[in-house]
């Protein structure tokens, strides 16, 4: 790494902005990996509720590699302050392949924003039968969040039989705009990591969650 504030400049990364700032506005400490080479700028970013989202875009910058708080980059690139501090120390994850991905599936833009709602229903269920003033208890979400929504099949056999993508896979694409409706995912692996890969960005795991399966669309 090197020891500049960040190579990348503020044009750069304007792309990238909106899928920060929604982020950011989850938590202003998600730390945001800034990776730049090769004429493209990768930007990862570690939600709170444990997801791992990213976009590349191709622009212009000097190699680098710096994590940043998610906050101190937006007001950075809405200029409302300095260059942001790095904060490397606080990327403590690791990062999925640039190449490599191979397309098992692609699902319509409904019906991942109907899994979405239907997941919001049952927690507000969930609470509600908890009682008035009553608080979910952190683990009921957490197994909520975890239930597989979508099965894809590799019906070529050259991987895995079957790729699972989360409840809590789903909800982060959509909470950050990453899938416009009359679009579609495209759900992708790659060694140990599947991909859910939206218009304006991607949400990775690196295994498949387990759970109850809710929706299923073989190929």
């Amino acid at each position: 790494m090197t020891s500049s504030s960040t190579a990348a400049p503020a044009e750069a990364l304007s792309e990238i902005l909106p899928m920060v700032a929604r982020a950011a506005r989850l938590d202003p400490g998600c730390p945001v990996r800034v990776r730049t080479d090769d004429g493209m700028v990768t930007v990862l970013v570690r939600l709170p509720f444990a997801v791992l989202a990213g976009r590349t875009v191709v622009a212009r910058a000097e190699p680098d590699d710096a994590t940043y708080a998610a906050g101190d980059l937006v007001d950075w690139l809405e200029g409302r302050g300095g260059r942001p501090r790095r904060r490397d120390s606080d990327w403590r994850w690791a990062a999925p392949p640039r190449d490599g991905w191979r397309r098992i599936e692609t699902v319509p833009a409904d019906v991942v924003h109907r899994l979405v709602s239907v997941g919001a229903r049952t927690l507000a269920d969930v609470q509600a039968g908890a009682g008035a003033g009553a608080v979910l208890r952190p683990q009921a979400a957490e197994t909520l969040l975890d239930t597989v929504v979508i099965r894809a099949f590799d019906l070529r056999g050259r991987s895995d039989p079957s790729v699972d993508i989360t409840l809590r896979q789903v909800s982060a694409a959509v909470r950050l705009g990453f899938v416009p409706q009359t679009t579609a995912v495209g759900i992708d692996t790659a060694g140990r990591w599947t991909r859910l890969a939206g218009t304006y960005g991607s949400v990775y795991a690196e295994r498949p969650g387990a759970g109850l399966l809710l929706a299923a669309r073989p190929r």
